[in-house]
């Protein structure tokens, strides 16, 4: 468990022995190529965050890494084959774009990392910014909780680049973030003492855990728009990376621990 809160392992473990026959059907007779379903994808970006999603609560339970590789599996596969076809560019995802070309690369990344590859900053920097695009085309009256956590996500992947300076250019934009002031908060206090690398021993590191222990719980509802799977396993990785490591890359397996137990 983090900083001594509240272990999750066991609800993770009986969601996974619950879900396991459902898990298995969607990998062998749920395939996103079956069919006429693959043409008629609008969101294939969507369909490989899913996958991932689907891998990240096996690899919370703890209980079965064959499974969940094949979830990260087939969703390099959904990847691969929308950058090969080049079907974000085509006009039925038009209204998604540039956000869905972030969230491709941003699951590439996070994948083949999980797979055991390097994690790619490069392509996390540049997920970054597709979402930042994204949000700089909201109307000021249209920019509500689901926007404000999109522009955090291109704080976060900029943050897992190692790109502090444009993850604190984009907090000092002047986009207002009420809906997620907690994390913006912290953020910038992160951002702050990234100027003179120097990230624990502090109350901050002890704020930036217990927000942590906070959005890892599964029954975690804040009333605004979160992707509550991957995001404490991304707060998670920003910590690994600033707070327990030396500010190059994130700990992707650490970060499982830290969310699931």
């Amino acid at each position: 468990m983090t900083n001594g809160g509240i272990s999750y392992r066991d609800y993770w473990v009986s969601s996974h022995e619950k879900e396991r026959v459902e898990l298995r059907t969607i990998l062998d007779e749920l395939s996103p190529f079956r069919d006429n379903h693959w043409e008629i994808n609008r969101s294939p970006d969507g369909t490989a965050d899913r996958y991932l999603w689907n891998a990240l609560q096996v690899l919370f339970s703890g209980q079965d890494t064959q499974l969940a590789n094949e979830f990260l599996d087939t969703s390099l596969r959904v990847i691969e084959r929308t950058m090969q076809e080049r079907k974000l560019d085509r006009p039925e995802c038009e209204g998604g774009r540039p956000r869905n070309y972030g969230r491709l690369l941003r699951t590439n990344v996070y994948v083949k990392a999980l797979l055991g590859g390097p994690f790619d900053r490069t392509q996390a920097l540049e997920a970054a910014g597709h979402y930042a695009d994204w949000c700089k085309a909201v109307r000021k009256s249209s920019w509500d909780s689901q926007d404000q956590a999109y522009y955090l996500i291109a704080v976060r992947l900029s943050l897992l680049a190692g790109a502090c300076d444009q993850a604190s250019g984009l907090l000092k934009a002047g986009k207002k973030l009420k809906w997620h002031e907690k994390e913006a908060s912290l953020l910038k206090a992160l951002l702050e003492r990234s100027k003179i690398q120097e990230f624990s021993g502090d109350k901050q590191k002890q704020d930036f855990l217990a927000f942590l222990d906070e959005v890892r719980n599964p029954h975690y509802k804040p009333g605004v728009f979160l992707e509550h799977v991957i995001y404490p396993f991304e707060i998670a990785m920003v910590y690994t990376m600033y707070y327990e490591g030396d500010g190059r890359s994130p700990d992707l397996q650490r970060a499982i621990e830290l969310v699931s137990r």
